[in-house]
């Protein structure tokens, strides 16, 4: 379902689904505001996707690379025939040193 939404976002969507994301939310309500965000670029969800790189999730995490860099290639790198490999993803944000 969060995927079909990521189709209609226009700035308006984005400035109102960001007005009730806020760091104290559970993880997996944040995890979801990442995946609906993960297109975004803008300097408004960047402190969304600083928090994000903290997630328990490998998933948000690698999302929260590729906006942070704005390099969405970066998302195949982390990748393993099994999916998102989580030591890949946690050295890749090393590496850039985004923590």
């Amino acid at each position: 379902v969060i995927e079909t939404l990521r189709d209609h976002l226009s700035e308006r969507i984005v400035r109102e689904v960001l007005a009730g994301w806020h760091v104290d939310l559970p993880w997996n309500t944040k995890d979801a505001y990442a995946a609906l965000l993960m297109d975004q670029t803008g300097e408004e969800v960047r402190p969304l996707f600083q928090d994000a790189l903290h997630s328990p999730t490998a998933e948000t995490r690698a999302y929260a690379l590729c906006v942070l860099m704005e390099d969405f290639g970066l998302f195949d790198s982390v990748m393993t025939a099994g999916g998102v490999d989580e030591r890949k993803v946690d050295a890749a944000i090393a590496k850039a040193g985004l923590r």
